[in-house]
């Protein structure tokens, strides 16, 4: 994949069949019937036979279908912290598969190495090296991810604008967790 499609040409408000092929690796004529099938939500131009994609539309396509690594995201979550977390993580956000690093080093490493779609940091295990690896993996010039989210200890400072959840983290708060989660990635691959 070309780094064009995933940097700043990828933002687009519309995009051709071509573009769309180039994308997903397949044939313009696939991307037509795609469209004319509706299994992707397109329109036809006025008086013409192109026909046109929302960014929207096609990133709802390419999240359901599976093709989301098709823009350079790793479908997946890195969790910078406990790993007793992990499973129930996975259990709550399914489609996400969990990787652990249980130390900085490792997980700063993790991140550099790919583009992931979320990155859960812990911030008991210190909160100047969370506050570093939030900054990092949020920060535009570097490799950011799509969503970014905290783990606190109780009492803890919250950092604003990331979904965010106090230790002990069990039940109902898991839960609002994921769902915080869910729902900023929804936003995140509707508003790229």
């Amino acid at each position: 994949m070309s780094e064009d499609i995933v940097g700043e040409a990828w933002h687009r408000e519309t995009y051709s069949t071509g573009q769309i092929a180039k994308v997903c690796k397949v044939s313009v004529h696939t991307v037509v019937r795609w469209i004319d099938t509706e299994i992707l939500h397109g329109y036809r131009v006025p008086g013409s036979k192109d026909r046109r994609v929302l960014h929207a539309d096609l990133i709802d396509f390419l999240h359901s279908s599976g093709m989301i690594s098709a823009l350079g995201y790793h479908r997946g979550m890195l969790l910078a912290g406990t790993p007793e977390l992990a499973p129930e993580l996975h259990r709550r956000l399914p489609d996400y598969p969990v990787e652990v690093a249980t130390d900085w080093y490792g997980a700063a490493e993790r991140a550099r190495a790919r583009r992931w779609s979320v990155v859960v940091i812990d911030f008991s295990m210190g909160s100047v090296e969370a506050s570093r690896m939030l900054a990092a993996v949020t920060d535009p010039r570097s490799r950011p991810v799509k969503v970014a989210a905290v783990l606190v200890p109780e009492g803890g400072v919250r950092p604003p604008n990331v979904p965010a959840a106090e230790y002990p983290l069990s039940g109902p708060k898991l839960e609002r967790f994921a769902d915080e989660i869910r729902a900023a990635l929804r936003r995140s691959w509707g508003a790229s």
